[in-house]
């Protein structure tokens, strides 16, 4: 069985955080209610989320689209990177 994942990207900073995707609808809410209160448990993840208020906006790819950045040993959240 394959394992869906999700992944936030801060494009300006090309930081890559990765979560899985399991049951996104039902968890994705309350997961953007803590950042948005500043409560989500990964500080640093929490910092860039604060710092980019205004110039976040989502955008839902597949896999294939973040390819390129899969090149990129700076990402969060990576294993064997």
């Amino acid at each position: 069985m394959k394992h869906k994942i999700y992944a936030v990207v801060n494009l300006n900073h090309k930081k890559l955080f990765v979560g899985e995707a399991a049951q996104l609808t039902i968890n994705w809410p309350p997961l953007l209610a803590r950042l948005n209160s500043g409560r989500y448990s990964d500080t640093e993840f929490q910092v860039v989320w604060n710092q980019e208020a205004d110039k976040r906006f989502f955008s839902f790819h597949t896999w294939q689209d973040l390819a390129d950045l899969a090149n990129s040993c700076d990402l969060v959240g990576l294993p064997n990177c």
